[in-house]
């Protein structure tokens, strides 16, 4: 089975990460996996596949070639790679866009943009928005 994983950049709820790979890797026989070459969810479900030995396709955005179509090159990547199944992890418009392509495409997805992030001690989790910062000019 070929997986594409899309979204989750600022996801840091290893736990259920974790338990959302080894439910494709052993109940459905996931052995090829995409994921982008973001930080967060993209860089532990890399080194999940590598320990369970998949072969993983890390796919870079093309910003230099392409500027603000980089984005849009990348998901179509994905989708010519022909994937059994879409996993979406939570994230914002990127993540609608790549959901609307799979959905046209006819692609399973499997919607995991509800998984809780774990809270941080300030009470303010990662990849929320961030407080406007006042400067106090003295």
């Amino acid at each position: 089975m070929r997986v594409v994983f899309y979204g989750g950049r600022h996801f840091n709820n290893v736990h259920k990460l974790y338990e959302a790979f080894f439910t494709l890797y052993r109940g459905h026989g996931m052995a090829e996996m995409y994921v982008t070459d973001d930080f967060g969810a993209a860089e532990l479900l890399v080194s999940y596949g590598k320990a369970a030995d998949l072969d993983v396709h890390v796919v870079p955005a093309p910003w230099l070639l392409r500027g603000n179509a980089a984005e849009t090159a990348r998901r179509r990547v994905f989708l010519q790679s022909a994937p059994d199944m879409v996993v979406l992890l939570p994230g914002k418009d990127d993540v609608a866009q790549m959901e609307l392509l799979a959905n046209t495409a006819g692609i399973p997805i499997w919607d995991l943009r509800d998984l809780p992030y774990v809270h941080l001690g300030d009470d303010q989790q990662l990849g929320e928005e961030e407080q406007p910062y006042n400067e106090v000019l003295f």
